[in-house]
């Protein structure tokens, strides 16, 4: 890798130049299967992973020199069945890892003596079984299930 600013030869895992000390573009990754990201990709390549507005991943001259730890996507159909027979206790909330949502499912669980909780269950089941809900609370697409 070249240095843009004072032409300096350096390896390509260096992220500031030896001799000026000016940053050093580096690639980004994606935050969900790990793979490397063109500047300006809408979507993941490797995944399909919807990108930010701000090119591949959001990069903007921050520097993350190491793939994310690849993270495993969430069952539609495991959610949707803790909601239907769990309502009561938030557990889909918690299993997508949506917590503020799960405490406040919880406590309008208490304060309904579970039937409130029971309710908002059985409408996020049918939200999961329609495709209403696409995404985990980490942003990663939920894995779909085939009948």
């Amino acid at each position: 890798m070249t240095c843009p600013h004072c032409g300096n030869s350096t390896t390509d895992d260096t992220r500031f130049c030896p001799s000026c000390g000016a940053p050093l573009k580096q690639t980004a990754y994606c935050p969900n299967c790990g793979a490397a990201l063109p500047d300006g990709a809408p979507n993941c390549p490797n995944c399909g992973l919807p990108l930010t507005p701000g090119g591949a991943s959001g990069y903007t001259g921050g520097f993350q020199t190491a793939p994310a730890p690849s993270a495993q996507p969430r069952s539609r159909l495991v959610a949707a069945v803790l909601a239907l027979f769990f309502g009561a206790f938030a557990l889909e909330d918690f299993y997508l890892e949506e917590t503020s949502r799960a405490i406040l499912h919880l406590v309008v669980s208490i304060f309904t003596g579970g039937f409130g909780g029971m309710i908002w269950g059985f409408v996020n089941a049918i939200r999961l079984l329609r495709r209403d809900i696409t995404c985990d609370g980490r942003g990663i697409p939920l894995k779909d299930f085939d009948f």
